[in-house]
């Protein structure tokens, strides 16, 4: 399946997260420049947007308000939505 945004036309999707996210800074430079280590994440799927532009991908079922879509299988149902609007 490819996601096309209704917005901007990208054909790029991204995954944001929310929830805490941590890294181990290893060493630090005069000029400033950090070096990490290990990377922790213990986050949720916050929305699924546009990468370009931001577009939140959202569901609205018949007879309920709009929700925002944070599961894998409401991605395929967005795309499937779209495409039958083609």
């Amino acid at each position: 399946m490819e996601f096309k945004c209704p917005d901007c036309g990208n054909d790029k999707i991204e995954c944001c997260l929310n929830g805490p996210h941590c890294a181990t800074i290893t060493n630090i430079d005069e000029e400033g420049d950090f070096d990490y280590g290990s990377y922790e994440s213990s986050a949720q799927v916050d929305r699924f947007q546009c990468n370009r532009c931001g577009f939140v991908l959202e569901l609205k079922p018949e007879g309920f308000p709009a929700y925002t879509v944070t599961e894998h299988e409401e991605v395929v149902e967005w795309l499937k939505e779209q495409q039958a609007k083609v």
